[in-house]
């Protein structure tokens, strides 16, 4: 697996668990000092392994049993056994952290991802695959020693040369590494140790008698007793342990043992080394209390068990004695309260002086560090005293968010007077954690009660309310919308309700979703359904879809109203509509056919006259009874009884006229009318007025001729206002026109007619005559 020529800059492959989101460990190492190679499937990761030569293999945890199972695959492998496999998660989880380990991984990574540290556990984690790779047996048997054995005893010198120069090679690199590394035989004494292992366990180099079971430093630090879980058991034994180095500081270390073996295969010693994982530990600690933090305050204001909570997980961290909170009150007024283990350190009494005294300090809105050294100068002589011995330090630190103060700490620190860089990078990181988490938790009590809110009016609302997925899930229902469907609210939420609709429903509402989008967010609709009882039911839904900022939908909020009444009442109308064009109908066909029959008798009555001016009276009267009944046949054929269309009526008209009359002559009647629509009583006057502008055309337009050309033309002027032209190419008027028009019946019929509709008639002669009536819509329409 592991390549020997390769080049200085490690290959990483990283098994990242979301291909869309951010991979931010891989962004920690996106220079020229590092080849990155990401994918986020499990084979293929395994595939790249076997063909490719990787430095290190980085997994996420969110892969899941995937790659565990990868992981394990991987160290039974003999050829990659020696791949150095870290697990990385946004969160710290113990029960991640040991199957991480269980399943083989070299180390378990944590946010926030610091570089320098992750650089330093790769560096490590490639020293130790160099020393197996240069020595194969390394591994096999825990110990450099082993590798002395060999079948071939010629091959012995050139082995031991080899061995020389490994463990040579060795040392010079675990001098480079942050690894304590140190190696001791089976009674303790040490027999080889690099300097970082002083460095982490914080004793001195020069420390006379280091033995591993009776060294006071390593028994007190129980050190010895996991030396001798470890001869008891002759394995590899790995632990996490805590020690007090200096000044009583805890250091948190990791312990690996494995046992030694000399040429004969027995048991001689072990290889111990130590990594310093405080830092790791303390992020730990810090990620818990945070979360920790947010349960406490959110018990109703306990800050009696928040005091205690907070004593006890910055104790673990630091040795601090008492630790207060302070409240403010006014604009500068603070109110302190203690736990109770300050009485231990401030007198009785004294405590309220003490507290106006570092109020100021909290005004500064900063971080304050006052060591012992500096009581004098930060502190009067009253409050001083107020202090026991043990006192060596005080913490005054403000919580602020956006500038605004939500909490004041204080800490009272024993047994060492300067707060180390460390530790106060761990406070004020503490200070934004419990900020951010008072902030959210107030947020999310304003959040509730808004929600409280809401749900009080939605659930108030008659209106049918839900939420869905798009793919039909129901995420909230009102009671109403319960009610409606007559089902509980727990028997909706969770479902899909559009799989409970018809085929043909489902069809029509997913298409109607799919309409939706960010430029066209609200729809509405409706359809019928049945509750669960098989009452069918109308709704009208209006849908409103929420999308993020990608555009993609998330949920769809649906308000409904039941609309079962007006669908029953548009259903009766609908059929009592019908009904009622059926008999309108009919009375048109019997209308039409009652005037046929008049026109008839009419006929047969004018055959019995002899005089020529009765026959005449009979004729045009039955034209006239003919104009009205084409009306009523038209109508009686259209599907809308209200209005007429004018052409076809006029068209029809004027054929009756014309075969009616032109017997003898050679008539040619040119039709220019407009597609227009009137309602049927100003149709009927128009057609009647038509009807005598034809005949006296027909009667005396023509004397004395065999042929003639007769127009007639219907338009609109501009909008509502038209035109009727009627215009003959005949002899024109008589010179006693104006005389005879106040005499003639048909005049008077002609003048009322038009005058009826609103409208007026031009008449001109010049080679014929033409009758020029022009009227308005919209007066017709008042007149009907």
């Amino acid at each position: 697996m592991y390549n020997k020529n390769h080049s200085n800059t490690e290959k990483i492959l990283i098994l990242h668990h979301d291909e869309k989101g951010k991979c931010n460990i891989q962004r920690l190492f996106s220079d020229k000092k590092y080849n990155i190679t990401l994918t986020f499937c499990k084979d293929e990761a395994a595939q790249k392994i076997k063909t490719y030569f990787f430095d290190l293999f980085l997994i996420s945890c969110k892969v899941g049993e995937n790659g565990l199972r990868l992981c394990r695959k991987i160290k039974k492998t003999s050829a990659l056994k020696n791949l150095p496999i870290f697990f990385y998660s946004d969160t710290y989880s113990a029960e991640q952290k040991n199957a991480a380990y269980s399943a083989g991984g070299n180390d378990y990574l944590i946010k926030p991802f610091i570089r320098k540290e992750i650089e330093q556990k790769i560096l490590q984690a490639l020293l130790l695959r160099k020393v197996a790779q240069d020595n194969p047996r390394f591994l096999e048997t825990g110990s450099l020693a082993a590798a002395e054995k060999s079948q071939n005893p010629d091959e012995t010198e050139a082995i031991n040369v080899a061995l020389k120069n490994s463990v040579k090679h060795f040392r010079q690199l675990s001098e480079k590494t942050h690894i304590g590394i140190c190696t001791t035989s089976i009674q303790g004494e040490l027999l080889y140790t690099n300097t970082e292992i002083f460095k982490i366990l914080d004793i001195s180099p020069h420390t006379k008698n280091i033995n591993w079971l009776n060294c006071e430093f390593y028994i007190n630090n129980g050190l010895s007793a996991i030396y001798k879980e470890f001869l008891a058991q002759e394995r590899l034994l790995i632990r996490e342990h805590i020690i007090h180095g200096k000044g009583n500081r805890k250091i948190y270390i990791s312990i690996i043992i494995s046992p030694v073996f000399n040429v004969y295969n027995r048991f001689s010693g072990a290889e111990i080394m130590i990594i310093d994982i405080t830092k790791q530990k303390k992020s730990e600690e810090l990620i818990k209390l945070e979360r920790d933090i947010s349960f406490y305050l959110s018990k109703t204001g306990n800050r009696k068990l928040t005091l205690k909570f907070l004593l006890r997980y910055v104790y673990r961290v630091e040795e601090v004695g008492a630790i207060g909170l302070y409240s403010l009150k006014k604009t500068k007024e603070f109110s302190l309260e203690f736990e109770k283990s300050l009485f231990a350190f401030v007198q009785k009494k004294k405590e309220r002086d003490f507290s106006r005294e570092i109020t100021k300090y909290l005004l500064l809105k900063k971080p304050t560090y006052i060591s012992s050294s500096e009581f004098p100068k930060f502190l009067s002589d009253k409050v001083k005293a107020a202090f026991c011995e043990e006192v060596k330090s005080i913490v005054v630190l403000p919580v602020m968010w956006e500038g605004k103060f939500l909490l004041g700490m204080l800490l009272l620190i024993r047994n060492y007077s300067e707060v180390s860089e460390e530790f106060r990078h761990f406070l004020e990181a503490l200070c934004v954690q419990i900020g951010e988490s008072i902030v959210r938790i107030r947020t999310t009590e304003k959040l509730q009660k808004s929600e409280e809110n809401y749900r009080t009016i939605v659930e108030g609302q008659n209106e049918i309310i839900s939420r869905f997925f798009p793919d039909g899930t129901l995420t909230f229902v009102n009671k109403a919308y319960c009610s409606y469907f007559n089902a509980e609210y727990n028997d909706l939420v969770g479902r899909n309700w559009i799989l409970k609709c018809s085929e043909r429903t489902r069809k029509f509402v997913w298409n109607k979703l799919r309409e939706l989008n960010p430029q066209n967010p609200t729809q509405h609709y409706d359809y019928k359904t049945f509750d669960s009882f098989g009452k069918q039911k109308w709704t009208q839904w209006t849908n409103k879809a929420l999308f993020d900022e990608n555009g993609n939908m998330i949920q769809i909020q649906s308000i409904g109203h039941d609309i079962t009444c007006l669908k029953k009442t548009e259903e009766k109308l609908k059929s009592a509509l019908k009904e009622k064009e059926r008999l309108l109908s009919e009375v048109h066909h019997r209308v039409k056919n009652n005037m046929q029959m008049v026109s008839s008798m009419l006929k047969l009555q004018a055959r019995t006259l002899n005089s020529e001016n009765a026959l005449e009276s009979f004729h045009v009267s039955v034209n006239r009874i003919k104009s009205m009944a084409i009306i009523h046949e038209k109508l009686y054929e259209s599907k809308n009884f209200g209005q007429i269309e004018l052409k076809e009526y006029l068209a029809d008209l004027c054929d009756g006229l014309i075969n009616a009359y032109n017997n003898e002559k050679d008539i040619n009647l040119r039709l220019n009318i407009s597609p227009i629509m009137l309602e049927i009583d100003p149709a009927i006057t128009l057609g009647l007025l038509l009807n005598e502008l034809i005949m006296n055309a027909l009667k005396y337009a023509f004397e004395g001729r065999d042929s003639g050309l007769l127009r007639i033309s219907l338009y609109e002027l501009y909008p509502k206002n038209y035109q009727l032209i009627v215009e003959d190419n005949g002899i024109g008027l008589p010179e006693d026109f104006e005389e005879k028009k106040k005499k003639s019946l048909g005049m008077k019929l002609i003048y009322g007619l038009a005058n009826e509709m609103g409208g007026t008639i031009d008449i001109k002669s010049d080679k014929g005559t033409t009758f020029i009536v022009s009227f308005k819509k919209t007066r017709i329409e008042t007149n009907i």
